[in-house]
């Protein structure tokens, strides 16, 4: 194709073309390489260039985004140096408080299945997903497949990832029983993933909770009706723990047929009291093996309102590993979205691509949250924001105001810098990376 024109601070422009998957056709991807650490207004500007020149697919990569990527997505890194994309001059990093040795690819594929698969309940019980939905699992999964093949993933030889993607989407079915098939597969290959023991364990359960406590949390009577003797335990987290003003209920529901009670909720959209309960449900095996691949360890902000259950306990330096991981892996899914919200302000498909938009900008606070819960401190949502407009010069609050009132594409692309820029400034306070040449930095809407 046609190589346009560099605009000013766009140093490479490398057009990829994947062979088919389950698509049955071609993927083709333009990587934009920066010379520069871009504010929100100049990335938004640089998208905006890149569809006018007819760019497929375009992804910009800053010069501390790709560096970053030699450690949490080792693959990536090495395709763009093959092609020639490291610029001379890039500032380099070295590991400091990483896990000794670790296989930072491994790492990065297991990140990648625990975030696809750990929003399938909310797929099922709030109706949150889409066509577009299906196809993302359905790419992870194949992905996965071929991870195998390669022997970064050798546990997952024996699940004939690919062969069962195909299958599914031939297969003429419900879109409950897609949703539900789709989700069982997560949960064998990341089942098959979480073999070795973690390096300690403790048991959550139940105490008689207080009179407050109890009218908050008293959604537990439907729920025991709804699952009956399905129910094995409940555990809450997030703000409706910690905080007294919450906009929703976030909770894990353990149960002994977990298929039957994503059946028994699904399209339900449970509330209480007006506000949403946000529910991952599992058997205890399939929680114990997500708990072993998420970023924190559950002892630590959750709160187990029924029953009891058994989660694993992992070391600090693993997690803050894990979650720089996961704040990477959301950046290059906000860059994703930003072409989608030029060519659709208002959103494609109404609520659903607002709400879309609007988590995306969320994801910085995510992140921070996520990444100082590690450390044992665990700020409000509020303090959270203040955090990320003192030390990243992002607004929250507008940036959601945008994603759902015309602007998506400017507020994706300043949550995408301040994803960055809190990774960079977590890194400071935490020393996970020592970056031996800094790159230039503007604030997210300079």
């Amino acid at each position: 194709m046609r190589t346009p024109p560099l605009l000013d601070g766009v140093e490479a422009v490398h057009v990829i073309t994947r062979p088919p998957t389950w698509r049955d056709e071609p993927l083709t991807l333009s990587y934009l390489l920066l010379g520069f650490e871009p504010s929100g207004l100049e990335l938004a500007d640089i998208y905006r260039w890149a569809r006018s020149e007819s760019l497929p697919n375009p992804r910009v990569i800053s010069p501390r985004t790709l560096v970053w990527s030699e450690f949490f997505n080792p693959r990536f890194f090495a395709a763009i140096r093959d092609a020639g994309g490291v610029m001379p001059g890039i500032q380099r990093a070295s590991a400091v408080g990483l896990p000794d040795e670790p296989n930072m690819t491994r790492i990065w594929a297991e990140s990648v299945l625990f975030l696809a698969g750990v929003t399938m309940s909310a797929a099922i019980v709030q109706s949150r997903w889409s066509r577009g939905t299906l196809a993302s699992k359905y790419d992870r999964l194949w992905q996965a497949g071929c991870l195998a093949k390669e022997g970064v993933l050798p546990e997952l030889s024996g699940l004939s990832l690919a062969a069962q993607v195909l299958a599914l989407v031939a297969e003429n079915m419900t879109d409950q029983s897609r949703l539900l098939a789709i989700r069982a597969l997560f949960m064998q290959a990341i089942g098959a993933l979480t073999h070795a023991p973690p390096e300690g364990s403790a048991k959550m359960a139940a105490d008689p909770l207080p009179p407050n406590r109890k009218s908050r949390f008293g959604f537990i009577v439907e729920l025991r009706r709804l699952l009956g003797d399905d129910l094995a335990a409940i555990v809450v987290y997030g703000s409706s723990v910690n905080s007294e003003n919450f906009a929703d209920y976030d909770l894990l529901i353990v149960s002994h047929n977990p298929e039957t009670s994503l059946k028994h909720m699904a399209g339900l959209s449970p509330t209480w009291h007006g506000k949403e309960l946000n529910v991952g449900v599992y058997s205890p095996s399939e929680l114990w093996n997500m708990q072993l691949l998420s970023g924190d360890n559950l002892t630590d902000y959750g709160l187990c309102i029924v029953g009891e259950l058994e989660v694993p306990v992992k070391p600090t330096n693993r997690l803050l590993a894990r979650n720089f991981s996961f704040g990477m892996i959301r950046q290059r899914q906000q860059l994703g979205m930003i072409p989608m919200a030029l060519e659709h302000p208002y959103g494609r498909a109404g609520d659903n691509l607002r709400s879309l938009y609007e988590y995306f900008v969320k994801i910085p606070a995510n992140v921070v949250k996520g990444t100082l819960g590690v450390t044992n401190s665990k700020p409000p949502k509020e303090l959270i924001y203040k955090w990320l407009a003192d030390r990243c010069g992002f607004d929250t609050d507008t940036a959601q105001q945008r994603a759902t009132a015309g602007e998506p594409a400017a507020a994706l692309a300043d949550a995408a810098v301040a994803t960055g820029a809190a990774l960079r400034v977590l890194n400071q306070d935490l020393g996970l990376l020592a970056e031996e040449h800094a790159c230039p930095t503007t604030e997210v809407g300079a």
